[in-house]
């Protein structure tokens, strides 16, 4: 997969599930609405996203995942979510960790979902952040010259 810049979008779950589920929904209309200008493009279980409509049926598969496997465990006070298709490694973008095996991530001992998507248009020094899209997500993105931004959508 081609690639200038690696963006990895955290979503916390643990605590409250609805909100995090808005989130994603959120998240997927942000990049929806940006695809023209970024082109975004990602992976799962191997198979790029070669357009707009696969990464957006790709987010709408994962979100209805998330939906209907994340479950209140009454014994800890918090959520959880198996992540069966979805598990993989984080990659540490400030460490110049840029390549990922799936655009989508949970982890199982965890608390949040790690979403990573890539642009071949734009270096991260280009960017230096994504525009504001008021939704309350950490973010971050790397370049393949090694320049890191931290930001929130």
């Amino acid at each position: 997969m081609e690639f200038k810049t690696t963006i990895g979008f955290t979503v916390n779950y643990l605590y409250d599930g609805n909100d995090a589920v808005e989130k994603l929904g959120k998240l997927k209309n942000y990049i929806s609405e940006r695809y023209k200008m970024y082109h975004f493009n990602g992976l799962f279980q191997g198979v790029e996203f070669k357009d707009k409509n696969e990464l957006e049926l790709a987010f709408s598969n994962f979100i209805d995942y998330v939906e209907t496997y994340m479950v209140w465990n009454h014994n800890e006070d918090c959520y959880t979510l198996n992540p069966r298709d979805y598990h993989g490694n984080s990659i540490d973008l400030e460490d110049g960790e840029i390549e990922f095996e799936s655009s989508f991530i949970i982890h199982a001992d965890g608390e949040n979902i790690f979403i990573y998507l890539n642009t071949e248009d734009w270096y991260s020094s280009e960017l230096e952040r994504l525009p504001n899209g008021n939704i309350g997500i950490s973010c971050e993105m790397n370049d393949i010259d090694g320049d890191w931004y931290e930001f929130e959508i």
